[in-house]
């Protein structure tokens, strides 16, 4: 099968953001060895938006959270005719490439809005009447807390600010301290009260140790444990993508799957709670019923909703419910999707989640319904918030 090179406007408008991600990092001069990525929360799986124009996900939610610094997408198996399906997803500013120090993200809202803008691609095999059809998407999404606050990253920021007041009380003490040594070998000074000096500001010194070491570790735990309860942080995202389509045979034409514009909302009515709203339009998207004889293209609207439960005790074991308005009439790529299903994510490791949907949707011609199940591991190495 030969490669398929992306097309040039869609490599045009990747360089673009990319350079305009460079220019607001660069005039962020962020803080040297205070990155964004030291401040990530390993939170829920991450999510790949250009699979889910390929129907990796099979949801008809478009994730709000801003996916990890890598996302990895393995072993999608489902019931449908597709075969496993690869994706990637690239965060520039919680990289090397185009960082933006934690400092800056929390002041200024055009940096929040870079650390929250994801480049994500995603291909996959259809097989169908005995012929393998290559698919593969590309997508930008961005993501945005109206309020800093809400961001988990800004969180345990302001939490750890808090912390360092703590910190400047047992270092002033420390700098008393080495002073009042020095008067002892001061010409001049009289060594009784030197002495009594040396005392007092040992004992101040030993005592704001003695309890501010403690308070500090119970400040830091206490900003980690706020930035972890922001998981279900009301925020909004946009995602735009392009997906397409092409036969094994060199001289195929390709096709489109679809454009893709999404807005969606993610809402936390209570603690233990997340909601997730998607509109999704989808133009020029194949009818895969017209795949081997005169292509015919469609256009859809989908909307869906998600219900997320967190387990109390666990905090690292989700329950969901979801529903879409998925049918046969609408764009083959959206009609992939569940119309219901339950799930599970389920964290195994630090930044190792995997994910199991069960649920109705439609089959791969749109003529009537199945059950399907989707299993998928994802992986977000280096997601974790700074405790030293």
């Amino acid at each position: 099968m030969k490669s398929h090179p992306l097309p040039a406007r869609t490599v045009a408008f990747a360089i673009c953001l990319l350079g305009a991600g460079s220019a607001i990092a660069d005039s962020a001069q962020p803080e040297a060895k205070d990155p964004l990525s030291d401040y990530l929360a390993d939170l829920s799986p991450g999510a790949i938006s250009a699979g889910e124009m390929l129907g990796l996900s099979a949801s008809a939610i478009t994730s709000v959270q801003t996916p990890k610094d890598f996302v990895a997408a393995l072993s999608s198996l489902n019931t449908g005719a597709g075969k496993d399906g690869f994706g990637l997803s690239f965060t520039p500013a919680r990289t090397r490439f185009a960082p933006v120090s934690i400092g800056d993200y929390t002041e200024r809202p055009l940096s929040r809005l870079w650390g929250g803008t994801t480049f994500s691609y995603a291909q996959k095999t259809l097989t169908q009447s005995g012929v393998d059809y290559r698919q593969d998407a590309v997508a930008l999404h961005v993501s945005y807390y109206l309020d800093a606050k809400d961001d988990p990253a800004a969180a345990a920021a302001f939490g750890f600010r808090s912390c360092k007041a703590v910190v400047d009380l047992m270092s002033e003490a420390s700098t008393e301290q080495n002073k009042a040594f020095d008067l002892l070998v001061k010409a001049g000074v009289d060594p009784e009260a030197a002495n009594q000096r040396v005392r007092e500001t040992t004992a101040k010194a030993k005592r704001l140790k003695n309890e501010g070491v403690p308070a500090a570790k119970a400040c830091v735990d206490t900003a980690v444990q706020q930035a972890k309860e922001k998981w279900n942080a009301s925020q909004l995202a946009l995602t735009v993508g392009e997906a397409w389509i092409q036969g094994s045979d060199a001289s195929a034409a390709r096709l489109s799957l679809g454009r893709m514009v999404a807005a969606s909302a993610a809402l936390g009515p209570n603690a233990d709670s997340l909601v997730n709203l998607s509109l999704r339009h989808t133009n020029k998207a194949l009818d895969l019923t017209t795949l081997s004889t005169t292509p015919a293209y469609k256009s859809s609207t989908l909307a869906g909703a998600r219900w997320t439960y967190r387990a109390v005790d666990t905090k690292d074991l989700f329950g969901l419910a979801e529903v879409s308005n998925a049918k046969s009439s609408q764009a083959a790529a959206s009609s992939n999707v569940f119309r219901y299903a339950l799930g599970v994510d389920k964290r195994f490791f630090e930044g190792v989640w995997g994910e199991l949907r069960i649920g109705r949707k439609l089959t791969a011609d749109g003529t009537s319904e199945q059950t399907a199940v989707l299993m998928s591991l994802k992986l977000s190495p280096t997601s974790t918030l700074p405790r030293d």
